[in-house]
């Protein structure tokens, strides 16, 4: 079996979600490995930088360069911003892993008759 260091060698991921919790460990794992990883999160933020960063260092201290590691900012539960964020992520070649990670909770008492956080809940 190829080592998977061999295998994200070149490839590009998308992890959508990446800011922060587990997202942002696949993208900081998927870095070290050899992907260019492209952070995906609804702001451009300090915990978007940040895990940016990670992916950066990560990369750099297991010996892969710096190959367009980036942000993509976009709201997953917008299809104009999913649209937008899969045109941003193919622009400079093709996407060979996407990590479908973002998600959002609600603590509702779910007796109610409005479902607008059950609809935002299955949008993301």
């Amino acid at each position: 079996m190829t080592p998977l260091a061999s295998r994200l060698a070149g490839r590009t991921a998308l992890i959508t979600g990446s800011s922060r919790g587990i997202g942002r460990a696949v993208a900081v794992h998927f870095a070290q490995e050899g992907a260019t990883v492209l952070i995906n999160a609804r702001r451009d933020d300090e915990e978007a930088e940040s895990a940016l960063q990670a992916c950066r260092q990560a990369a750099r201290a297991a010996g892969h360069p710096d190959s367009g590691h980036r942000i993509i900012e976009a709201d997953v539960s917008s299809s104009a911003d999913v649209d937008r964020m899969f045109a941003e992520a193919t622009r400079t070649g093709p996407l060979h892993i996407l990590v479908n990670n973002a998600g959002v909770q609600a603590l509702t008492r779910g007796d109610g008759d409005d479902n607008t956080e059950l609809e935002r809940i299955l949008a993301v």
